[in-house]
């Protein structure tokens, strides 16, 4: 298991988590459209909790989620989607946020819109 970062608050009783933040071009259209369904409930294909990161304004500007930390290369996890958590536990990251307005990382696949 890859070690987690510490994140050191200068609040005593404070519980901080480390956040990646990817860029969407970091993810084919179809694992976007997948995420987007399952955070919208009209998908169970993942099994993961995804949150639409922008919905005050009424549009998906991304996705959150919690990355699994003993994660399997499981048949309903898209490859970039497997890529990004295994990347964000290797950064030790809590939670992975991938955002449309986030610059591509040199270290990751970009993929180009289908």
């Amino acid at each position: 298991m890859a070690s987690r970062a510490k994140i050191v608050s200068p609040l005593p009783n404070a519980d901080l988590s480390a956040l990646l933040i990817v860029s969407i071009d970091h993810i084919c259209t179809s694992t976007a459209q997948l995420l987007e369904s399952e955070a919208n409930g009209t998908s169970h294909t993942i099994m993961l909790t995804i949150a639409n990161w922008g919905n005050l304004r009424k549009r998906a500007d991304g996705w959150f989620m919690w990355v699994p930390h003993d994660i399997d290369h499981d048949e309903n996890i898209p490859a970039d989607l497997y890529h990004l958590f295994a990347y964000a536990n290797r950064a030790g990251a809590e939670y992975l946020l991938i955002d449309i307005d986030a610059d591509t990382n040199p270290d990751l696949p970009v993929y180009p819109e289908e």
